[in-house]
């Protein structure tokens, strides 16, 4: 009985030192005392990484073998610069999961002569199972599902705005685009992504460098002449004003960057050209017609009708409160109190209460301007602008996304892992209930979908496709973060299926 022991327990390390074994490695070796590594061991390597099937790539590792004459500590620095010159020549998808060690040996200094196994760098490769060919992957499905872009055709020598369908506002002025030639017409080719439907269906998430973000709308901007990609004139730029879903605290401006074709990572660029609506200085202009500094109106003016209001003698800005003073006007009425009776009339089928406050006064005016800033702008004779948008200034093509870091303690943490398969024809991602926000999963293989750092009891929505034989399918779960397991149950649908369930989710 205790010699069959032995045999279990020895057949159980054989398997289990058989499962630690590379599916393939590479040896590199560098001239004695070291680390610039020669050209023909680099074509070895070039040569060697092209076998590699990266779609079935689970991790990597590198260990560096110094046991050659001289001290430990001399050693270790010998083969950590040997790492260091084989990690530069990698692929990224090779440095996502790579681990790396440096192997002293047990002589240690008691060494005299060198060998080759002194000198040399193993690479070591750890593969997925080969997946069944299942046809088209998950990016067939994913540009299926992306909707066209708008087009728009200006002539570029003059000011000019554009609405898009969803309600962003691009203000253009003339002479903004580097032009080959100035009398030809230039398209204006524009993305919007205000909900979460118009997220998922452009394959859009809301992190920077790992941390959420909540997002309050994207647009992508590109400006064609021909097949010319155009760019800013120096110091120029445009624009845009992105209608206001929910109030972000401390909205900034972030550019996007597809870091490879299903993921997006967005940076800040500043907070200074973002200007929401300016609440805070209506209420101060309820009370008093001080200048302050606002700058919203005047960097519109040159669009409206009329003379923009003058910059107050201090230049510091332009004087909001004139924009204040124009609903004064528009309504007849001298002072707030009056304003406030006229507005509530003008709303009292949709009021339980008149108006008594500077922000029941600002949500009024808001509603009663909603149907005409459209009007306005497209005739030319606006005299108003709309409360309820973010303005910023645009200062480069591309993808820009009004944003706000989502605050999480860190000890609230937790982490997911959604079992599905294969992983090249399956995407996975996390639907925020609590505040416009999307996540990718850190790290997707043979077994799944993995997230880690996600906050702990936070409501979302799993929502998963797959693309097999060429038919669709759509899973999605609701659970609370660190409590339910995802259990998903695939249904096939139709494209124009999917993108109905999608928009189901900008109601919740």
């Amino acid at each position: 009985m205790q010699r069959y022991s032995y045999l279990c327990l020895l057949l159980v390390f054989s398997l289990f030192v058989r499962a630690q074994q590379p599916d393939t490695s590479i040896s590199l070796f560098f001239p004695i005392d070291s680390f610039e590594l020669p050209d023909s061991e680099k074509e070895k390597l070039d040569e060697f990484l092209a076998t590699i099937p990266l779609d079935r790539l689970i991790s990597s590792s590198m260990v560096a073998s110094c046991d050659a004459p001289g001290s430990s500590e001399y050693n270790e620095t010998l083969g950590l610069n040997r790492l260091n010159a084989v990690q530069k020549l990698l692929p990224k998808a090779l440095l996502k999961n790579l681990e790396s060690s440096v192997n002293l040996g047990d002589k240690g200094e008691e060494k005299k002569e060198y060998s080759d196994e002194d000198r040399r760098v193993d690479l070591n490769i750890f593969l997925g199972k080969e997946e069944i060919d299942y046809g088209p992957g998950i990016e067939e499905l994913l540009s299926k599902l992306k909707p066209e872009s708008q087009e728009f055709e200006i002539d570029p020598r003059k000011d000019t705005i554009l609405y898009g369908q969803e309600g962003s506002i691009l203000i253009i002025p003339a002479n903004t685009f580097k032009v080959s030639r100035k009398t030809s017409q230039i398209r204006i080719e524009l993305n919007e992504a205000l909900d979460y439907s118009d997220m998922l269906l452009q394959n859009l998430t809301t992190t920077s460098k790992g941390q959420i973000l909540e997002s309050g709308g994207m647009v992508n901007i590109s400006a064609w002449q021909g097949k010319r990609k155009l760019s800013f004139v120096r110091n120029r730029n445009i624009e845009l004003l992105i209608p206001k879903r929910d109030s972000l605290q401390n909205p900034q401006i972030f550019k996007g960057r597809m870091h490879d074709p299903d993921s997006i990572d967005w940076t800040a660029i500043g907070r200074p050209n973002l200007v929401s609506d300016a609440y805070p200085d209506f209420n101060y202009c309820c009370s008093c017609y001080t200048a302050i500094n606002c700058n919203f109106w005047c960097r519109l003016g040159r669009f409206f009708r009329g003379t923009p209001p003058p910059a107050p003698a201090s230049g510091g800005g332009e004087n909001s409160c004139d924009v204040f003073k124009y609903f004064l006007e528009k309504y007849e009425v001298e002072s707030t109190e009056e304003l406030m009776a006229v507005v509530s009339d003008l709303l009292a089928e949709q009021l339980e209460t008149p108006i008594t406050t500077p922000q029941g006064l600002f949500w009024g005016l808001e509603e009663l301007n909603r149907m005409e800033i459209k009007s306005r702008l497209d005739s030319g004779t606006a005299t108003t602008y709309d409360l309820n948008y973010y303005l910023a200034d645009v200062r480069q093509l591309g993808w820009i996304n009004i944003d706000e870091f989502s605050k999480r303690p860190n000890w609230q943490l937790t982490r997911l892992h959604i079992p599905i398969s294969p992983k090249t024809h399956s995407d996975v991602k996390l639907v925020f209930k609590s505040q416009r926000s999307i996540l990718p999963p850190n790290r997707t293989n043979e077994n799944g979908a993995f997230f880690k750092d996600i906050p702990k009891n936070y409501e979302v929505i799993v929502v998963a496709t797959q693309i097999l034989d060429g038919k669709y399918y759509l899973a999605m779960q609701e659970i609370t973060l660190g409590k339910d397991e995802v259990k998903l149950e695939f249904e096939e649908l139709s494209l124009e299926e999917i993108a109905e369930a999608w928009e189901d989710l900008n109601s919740i």
